[in-house]
């Protein structure tokens, strides 16, 4: 993803429209129903979010530095994944312009029905694998008992002496150049770890594939990439990030016996590896890194994921909020968590009071207007970054899903938060893979990597 003028002209436009929706909503203040004040404080910082991501400038490689000196791993957990999926990954670091020098392949103990399933032995999965090993990449494949996720990383991160690990997750096939892309912050020591770009390979599935896939690919434009203007990136994401090495070794028994609120730590991983990061150095983010993951395609499915999320977003929140004041990690915390509580006591006083007759149902209509304008806005940005090989047509179509974006925000993630607030116990589970979930949408792999396309994957 390049900074093209359509997106520094739809960053302005987003600006403007944020200011002019600011100003409209302004007029409720003599009501004082509306917390006019903090309000305005949230709309400014949504607009710093677009101008700082507007502001962060394209990664190049620094002056001498040697990026092919580095060695590189991948480390792919895996537990009850679908066998064309978990393909297609391999394929797709096999077709990588930057080969890695190794693959490690971790089945987490995968079962169907109470049964071991040998996934890594399935037809699919051992063609994938003869690929990359002819294009020169060393295959390491291990199965063990269910741990969870982290020691199934963690059994490629104790025995490998990679200088950059990579971390992808098993439904996530990759852009030819995503490696590649992923290393050259690298190039400068100061960088820790790099966050890549996450779309959806399926977006294209439903109405509800499309409203997940724009909130959650802009909390990459707008989000990270604004924090990476800061060199502080607060949470890479699993789909795809890139570590050094020392970090994480350094770092293992931490990793694995992480406890919160005297409970073990399973879940989050993505998160606590960003963190030890942040002790050594510069998170970035890379937006030219861009894997396609498998997106919740059941609300069931969904709600499960993100409770997962909202969880270990509580006990990162207390970890963030412990650093500097002046610090942006400490700023986008603090400004998220006081938008979850303000727009939750927001609605409730507006809900209750409307129901009392205290105040007007119009403030409620307003508040609803506005939250379905400004994700409208700030998702402008989509028609111009991601899926560019997609027809328009299909973009401006996902785009016009806002509506039900916000409406799974209000509806669904911000009581998701509120409940993981009020019981921070950690997740002890892998919480979305009790059996295989979501497949290989074969039209979105032959649109974004053609090439991965191979014997037993014809596009359907």
């Amino acid at each position: 993803m390049r900074k093209t003028p359509a997106f520094v002209l739809t960053s302005l436009l987003s600006v403007a429209l944020l200011a002019v929706l600011l100003l409209s909503h302004m007029r409720w203040a003599p009501l004082l129903t509306s917390f006019a004040l903090l309000h305005a404080f949230l709309f400014l910082h949504l607009a710093l979010k677009v101008t700082a991501s507007v502001a962060a400038k394209p990664h190049t490689v620094a002056a001498g530095a040697d990026l092919d000196s580095l060695s590189v791993d991948v480390v792919v957990p895996i537990y009850n994944e679908d066998p064309a999926l978990l393909a297609a990954g391999i394929r797709g670091l096999a077709a990588q312009t930057r080969k890695p020098r190794a693959v490690w392949l971790v089945d987490d103990g995968s079962q169907r029905n109470g049964e071991p399933v040998t996934i890594l032995t399935e037809p699919a999965v051992r063609d994938a694998i003869a690929e990359a090993e002819a294009a020169g990449i060393r295959i390491e494949a291990h199965r063990q008992v269910n741990r969870g996720k982290r020691w199934a990383q963690s059994a490629a991160f104790a025995k490998s002496d990679a200088d950059i690990f990579v971390t992808i997750d098993s439904d996530t096939y990759l852009d030819p150049r995503a490696v590649e892309k992923l290393l050259v912050p690298f190039s400068r020591e100061t960088v820790a770890s790099v966050a890549g770009l996450a779309c959806g390979q399926n977006y294209r599935k439903s109405l509800l594939t499309r409203a997940i896939d724009i909130s959650f690919t802009m909390s990459f434009i707008q989000g990270r990439m604004a924090e990476g203007y800061f060199g502080q990136v607060r949470v890479n994401c699993g789909i795809i990030a890139a570590y050094r090495g020392h970090v994480v070794r350094d770092n293992l028994h931490r990793y694995l016996n992480q406890r919160f609120l005297g409970l073990p730590v399973k879940a989050g991983d993505d998160r606590a590896l960003t963190f030890f990061a942040k002790e050594h150095g510069r998170t970035e983010f890379q937006p030219e890194a861009i894997a396609y993951s498998a997106l919740p395609e059941k609300f069931s499915h969904l709600v499960r994921q993100r409770m997962r999320w909202a969880r270990s977003w509580v006990w990162g929140s207390f970890w963030l909020l412990r650093r500097p004041v002046y610090s942006a990690d400490f700023y986008f915390t603090f400004t998220q968590l006081l938008g979850i509580l303000a727009f939750g006591v927001v609605l409730a006083l507006g809900i209750s009071g409307s129901l009392l007759g205290a105040i007007s149902p119009m403030m409620l209509v307003n508040l609803g207007l506005t939250a379905t304008a400004i994700g409208a806005v700030v998702h402008l940005r989509y028609l111009v970054t991601v899926h560019t090989g997609d027809p328009f047509w299909q973009r401006l179509l996902t785009w016009l899903c806002s509506p039900i974006g916000t409406l799974l925000y209000v509806g669904l993630f911000l009581p998701l938060y509120w409940v993981a607030m009020a019981r921070p116990r950690p997740q002890q589970t892998w919480g979305t893979r009790k059996q295989v979930e979501v497949g290989l949408h074969a039209p979105a792999l032959t649109q974004h990597t053609p090439a991965l396309v191979g014997a037993g994957q014809e596009a359907a």
